[in-house]
């Protein structure tokens, strides 16, 4: 996989960026077929601009969406759960009134 050059945004609002699909992939470490598999079935929901049959995505959404999927171990949950490991919202989810 061919490295991406961003100096050509460097100065540029992130929310201003927009990278084409090949350029995204680059950023996400993946296949731009993975990102057009993504846009057709909903998956993760990825923001992306359609002007025409051009497909452009934002650099602050690829961040974001790399933030968000960013994890220190596997049992560790960030979304729905405020941030909680998996084993704190079982926990609380098997209590019942009065358990405290």
């Amino acid at each position: 996989m061919k490295l991406l050059n961003l100096e050509r945004f460097e100065g540029v609002d992130p929310s201003l960026a927009l990278l084409n699909e090949r350029e995204a992939a680059a950023v996400l470490t993946l296949k731009p077929a993975t990102l057009t598999n993504w846009r057709h079935t909903g998956r993760y929901g990825l923001p992306y601009i359609r002007a025409g049959k051009a497909i452009r995505y934002r650099l602050s959404e690829l961040l974001a969406f790399m933030e968000r999927h960013t994890y220190r171990h596997t049992g560790e949950m960030k979304a729905g759960n405020g941030g909680r490991m998996a084993s704190e919202t079982t926990i609380e989810a098997r209590k019942g009134p009065g358990d405290g």
